[in-house]
């Protein structure tokens, strides 16, 4: 007998989508069947889509040093809520994960707060050396971030937007310490993911007078699309050069797009990812939202989100992911040019992108590829997750194409729930998310258990390679 059975539903598989019963034996998914099988629970998914459990690449849970904004505990809740089951936790806590010692401290700490999986990013500085590269792969991490062009506090190595004492902070590093880099991670067989904005450009123009703007055509002005494109491009030809493989984070414009796009056709190994608040909002949304709609790359045009669409099928942009960075109402509530960039996004990931399919703009079948299965495949834990499949963890989503969810902080598990999008009434509704066969949310609600896992990089014989489709 079966410990769990969905019955009823449409199944989202590599194969295609197939109506079919799915049941779960002892935290992996057991048979796929026509008929009706004995289990020991069921859940009715009549009329529900079955999508394997999303994987968000990109989560800013700053757990340790800086709960006031979020912790793991509240980050992994708004998880499970909106159908992800497993997050990629970025590097940047404070301490953050820069070696062995880092990892340990960080992995002891998130695991009893966790509500869903979770696997861990490295950082890169310019002090980074060879042995804690390889250290950090060792350990499990499923790829390296570069924040590139931002110095670094001295003594917390958190990020530093705008340095107003150089002798307070780690400088960038150089292009040719990224390229040194890129050779260490390339040893590893890890992703290097790097944020793209070009900082020369940035610092410019934000010391030119511009008073005849808003204050959000302001932030456009100085962080405009050719900062990205220029970073994106140096960014590949380093990596490239290094034989690294190269992940573009929160890829947010046209030009990013066509770059990553041709150096694909070359067969240069560069993935890209975008996000919601790209694939649903313009910069005239990010404009009314105020300080909840700005986030580093900023939201542009309606041009650039319609090429944002299009690279999703093309597979100029292989994936989608929350960039979830919430921040304190009070730090929200600063002017413009003072508030920090981030929202709170990875309840939202899910629901956000299944309404853009359901009104047309992008195939139902697909999100799996963009949510799942992709990620799981560039960052190394497709032999677990990602696809559903007999044999691997059981972590499914069901969905009702026919309901609705509205977005409102009553409604969000961060800490700091506020975003760009509350207000707004979606198509689709999530109703269960499953992690390895357990029911950790009904409809929009999680259970307030712990129980993830740490998942590790799969690095050798057993990995799995599977081809995606699109």
């Amino acid at each position: 007998m079966f410990d769990l059975g969905i019955e009823g539903g449409t199944l989202f598989t590599p194969a295609g989508a197939i109506k079919a019963n799915l049941y779960i034996l002892h935290e992996k998914i057991a048979a796929i069947a026509g008929e009706r099988l004995a289990s020991q629970r069921t859940l009715n998914a009549d009329g529900a889509y079955i999508f394997p459990g999303a994987i968000d690449a990109h989560v800013h849970s700053r757990d340790p040093g800086l709960t006031h904004k979020e912790t793991f505990a509240h980050s992994t809740q708004a998880a499970a809520a909106g159908g992800v089951t497993t997050i990629l936790e970025m590097p940047n806590s404070i301490p953050p994960v820069i070696d062995a010692a880092s990892f340990q401290d960080r992995l002891s700490h998130l695991m009893p707060q966790a509500r869903v999986d979770f696997g861990l990013w490295g950082m890169l500085t310019a002090q980074t050396e060879a042995a804690q590269v390889a250290a950090l792969a060792q350990l499990g991490v499923v790829g390296f971030k570069l924040f590139w062009g931002y110095a670094l506090d001295k003594t917390t190595l958190a990020l530093v937007y705008s340095a107003s004492d150089p002798q307070a902070v780690i400088p960038p590093p150089s292009n040719g310490q990224v390229l040194e880099l890129g050779q260490w991670v390339a040893r590893t067989g890890r992703v290097l993911a790097m944020h793209a904005e070009d900082a020369a450009i940035i610092t410019h123009r934000s010391g030119q007078s511009t008073p005849a703007l808003s204050a959000y055509a302001r932030l456009l002005y100085e962080r405009p699309s050719v900062s990205e494109a220029l970073a994106i491009e140096m960014g590949i030809r380093l990596a490239h050069e290094s034989r690294c493989p190269l992940h573009i984070v929160h890829m947010a414009c046209q030009e990013g797009v066509d770059i990553v796009q041709q150096a694909r056709q070359r067969g240069i190994d560069v993935t890209a990812e975008t996000c919601p608040q790209y694939l649903t909002l313009t910069a005239s949304d990010a404009e009314r939202a105020g300080t909840l709609g700005k986030v580093y790359p900023p939201i542009r045009s309606e041009r650039h989100r319609q090429a944002l669409l299009k690279g999703l099928l093309t597979n100029a942009v292989s994936l989608v992911a929350s960039d979830h960075a919430p921040h304190s109402r009070d730090e929200k509530s600063q002017p413009m040019a003072k508030a920090p960039a981030g929202v709170a996004g990875v309840q939202t990931l899910l629901p956000l992108l299944f309404d853009v399919a359901l009104r047309g703009e992008l195939p139902i079948a697909s999100i799996p590829l963009w949510l799942a299965e992709r990620p799981a495949e560039r960052f190394g834990i497709a032999h677990r997750k990602g696809r559903v499949a007999i044999g691997l963890d059981a972590d499914v989503v069901v969905l009702d194409p026919a309901g609705h969810t509205v977005i409102e902080p009553a409604s969000l598990y961060s800490l700091n729930p506020d975003n760009p999008w509350q207000g707004k009434t979606l198509r689709g509704r999530v109703v269960w998310t499953v992690l390895r066969g357990r029911v950790i949310a009904q409809n929009g609600r999680p259970r307030d258990q712990a129980g993830g896992q740490f998942v590790p990089h799969c690095q050798g014989p057993q990995d799995t390679v599977h081809e995606t489709r699109g």
